[in-house]
């Protein structure tokens, strides 16, 4: 039995954010005891810089495989989710695809982004980490434009 579309969509919001470190995850509005309860998407999007923040240059190898981890496990739910889109009323499909069409926008400029933390240096890594950073925060909304299509059915 197939979840429904709310029920996939926080699913995809809660695996973009799963591996983070507990102190991470405290800092993004997750609780630390792996519960995963969300208390905002608002905070969410506001606190994932910090987050990301928490990562220094020797970590750098590291940040890469957590967020394409993170970017790989959504993009698969969100594969799914437009799958099942078929059976839908276009109205509904219309409005969800404009908005996966705009997570993979921010899906590909993440990635884009993400290449560039493999190239940093000591010197350019607090930029390169912002960037990432800022870029993460627009694929999460990107994401939860997503689910609040598929929410307003």
């Amino acid at each position: 039995m197939n979840p429904p579309f709310a029920t996939r969509t926080w699913i995809i919001a809660g695996l973009i954010l799963i591996s983070l470190a507990p102190a991470a995850r405290a800092q993004i509005g997750i609780a630390a005891d792996g519960s995963g309860k969300s208390i905002s998407n608002k905070l969410i999007e506001a606190s994932a810089p910090s987050a990301i923040e928490c990562y220094d240059f020797a970590a750098r190898n590291q940040l890469y495989l957590d967020v394409q981890t993170r970017i790989d496990s959504a993009a698969s739910s969100l594969r799914e989710l437009a799958r099942h889109l078929a059976s839908k009323p276009e109205q509904l499909r219309e409005r969800v695809n404009e908005a996966l069409k705009d997570a993979r926008t921010q899906e590909a400029a993440l990635k884009l982004n993400l290449q560039s933390v493999a190239k940093a240096t000591l010197e350019s890594w607090p930029k390169v980490r912002a960037v990432v950073a800022q870029s993460y925060v627009n694929y999460v909304s990107a994401v939860a434009r997503v689910e609040t299509a598929v929410a307003e059915h």
